[in-house]
């Protein structure tokens, strides 16, 4: 092997939840952009949605853009220690 290869990491971003299913692709698309929509109006950009087909369905899920979360999060800062001596 050589000592330059670097390992490929991928980090996975935050969970999915299921908002609706459907049984037809048509409707789930439908409550994909009527969301977007309604968090465009808000001010919600930060939100991402898709439709999954699932065996006999169509699940509509969402989650917070992982990007827009890493921006969002506060610094932590570093404990001072007690003991000086």
């Amino acid at each position: 092997m050589k000592e330059n290869e670097e390992k490929l990491s991928t980090k996975e971003g935050m969970p999915w939840k299921n908002i609706a299913k459907f049984n037809v692709f048509e409707k789930a698309d439908q409550k994909r952009l009527a969301l977007r929509k309604e968090w465009k109006k808000s001010g919600d950009a930060h939100m991402q949605v898709k439709v999954k087909k699932l065996a006999g369905c169509f699940a509509v899920k969402v989650r917070v853009d992982p990007a827009a979360k890493k921006l969002n999060s506060p610094k932590k800062k570093k404990a001072i220690s007690r003991k000086k001596r």
